[in-house]
């Protein structure tokens, strides 16, 4: 499937391209926005990633605080109009909604205040929860034929016992790999693919999600874990997102030609 990236698309955001840019580069470019993200925790925070979407638009693009909390958007990023911001960084929310207005020729200011969030689970990556929860890295190794179709996040939520996962093992074998929670996908017929392994290996890996859960406790026993923000040159970069035309499309071998047309 072929899709031009002026082209009008609309619904979830799949497509990322990123682009290392470098000093001379921003140097180069005038400014549309730039801000300082901060928090009373910690002051200016360095590898914040901020993110503006137009009104109206189906393009979002995101850049990185650098070391004195500042972020930029060059004037090629970001033409006139009214922007909703974002930010995000593990264990922080926008201390209220933010948004800006660019103009044509002038530099747009917006500072951006982020106060502790009250839910640092939902912020939580597959390889963070991952890293938090306790286990070798057999036990986890189930997990990595979860996460094809759903989040780590759905399984450490979930309530089910061992005897209830070795039902979900058998319940999900009858699906393709690949399919979602919005968009499940039978196998045909009868056929049913491995999930979670046979015999005794079945039994052990829902002993294990179960051990992991909410199952047996109010809440984790142990401690959630996030990756370090990004720092140094890392923070030198542009993200930028474009919205598909079906929101449980799943595109793969994602290839940009010399026309820049994206193909998927």
């Amino acid at each position: 499937m072929r899709h031009k990236l002026v082209g009008s698309l609309t619904a979830a955001a799949a497509v990322m391209l990123l682009q290392s840019t470098a000093h001379f580069a921003f140097a180069q470019n005038e400014p549309a926005l730039t801000g300082v993200v901060s928090s009373e925790q910690e002051g200016a925070m360095e590898g914040v990633v901020v993110s503006a979407k137009k009104a109206g638009s189906t393009i979002t693009v995101s850049v990185v605080t650098d070391e004195k909390g500042r972020y930029s958007f060059p004037a090629e990023r970001l033409g006139p109009g009214h922007y909703t911001l974002g930010a995000r960084a593990a264990g922080y929310d926008l201390d209220g909604p933010k948004a800006a207005d660019v103009t044509a020729g002038q530099a747009a200011t917006a500072d951006i205040k982020l106060k502790p969030t009250q839910n640092l689970p939902a912020q939580l990556t597959n390889a963070e929860w991952m890293m938090s929860m306790p286990g070798t890295d057999e036990q986890k190794t189930i997990l990595l034929g979860c996460n094809g179709c759903h989040t780590i996040e759905r399984i450490v939520k979930s309530v089910h016992t061992a005897d209830e996962f070795l039902q979900i093992f058998q319940r999900m074998g009858g699906y393709y790999p690949g399919s979602t929670p919005r968009k499940p996908q039978r196998l045909v017929g009868d056929v049913l693919r491995e999930v979670g392994r046979g015999g005794d290996n079945a039994k052990r890996n829902a002993e294990y999600l179960a051990s992991i859960n909410l199952s047996q406790q109010e809440t984790w026993s142990y401690p959630l874990k996030t990756l370090p923000r990004l720092t140094g040159k890392s923070t030198h970069v542009i993200i930028t997102e474009y919205d598909l035309p079906n929101p449980v499309i799943q595109p793969h071998d994602v290839m940009l030609d010399r026309e820049g047309a994206v193909w998927y």
